[in-house]
């Protein structure tokens, strides 16, 4: 069995997309094991939850592991049981991330790729969840094709035509 697959984005910043994702996240965790994975390299969705991106293991550091993935992934990620919310946990992300992307852009967003399907398709989490940086990129592109739903948040004001 694998994880249902959403994916959070758009390329304008400030409509709303990690609190959408960080809440859905919450409300998926009453229904099975969820993991919601960071791709902003600002790393808000951990922010959100209390953890200081910088201060953890993140998503650049688990792309590069040489070892099974999913093997390592328990050294990754945090866990929220001691807020209360034993089924959530997240794959952070944070500056790092940018570093690998800018150095190695088409290698680094494979990776990232390859990491999240081998995450879902495992029978670790019933629900993964992915809120990415504001932008259009390639990485985006390629996970739009893998997901079960993509989530376009938006805001209905001036501007948004751009977004």
């Amino acid at each position: 069995m694998s994880a249902k697959t959403i994916l959070f984005g758009i390329k304008k910043g400030g409509a709303g997309k990690t609190t959408i994702a960080t809440n859905q996240a919450v409300l998926f965790s009453q229904k099975g094991k969820t993991l919601l994975i960071d791709l902003d390299p600002q790393g808000n969705s951990s922010l959100y939850f209390g953890f200081d991106p910088n201060g953890v293991k993140s998503i650049s550091k688990l792309i590069d592991a040489k070892e099974n993935k999913l093997n390592l992934l328990k050294d990754y990620v945090l866990n929220l049981s001691s807020k209360g919310l034993e089924n959530l946990d997240i794959l952070a992300s944070n500056a790092d991330l940018n570093t690998q992307i800018v150095l190695n852009q088409k290698d680094t967003y494979s990776k990232i790729f390859n990491t999240i399907a081998e995450i879902a398709n495992s029978d670790i989490y019933d629900y993964v969840l992915i809120d990415t940086n504001p932008a259009w990129n390639p990485l985006i592109a390629k996970l739009i094709s893998g997901v079960d739903v993509f989530v376009i948040p938006f805001l209905a004001e001036a501007g948004c035509e751009y977004a």
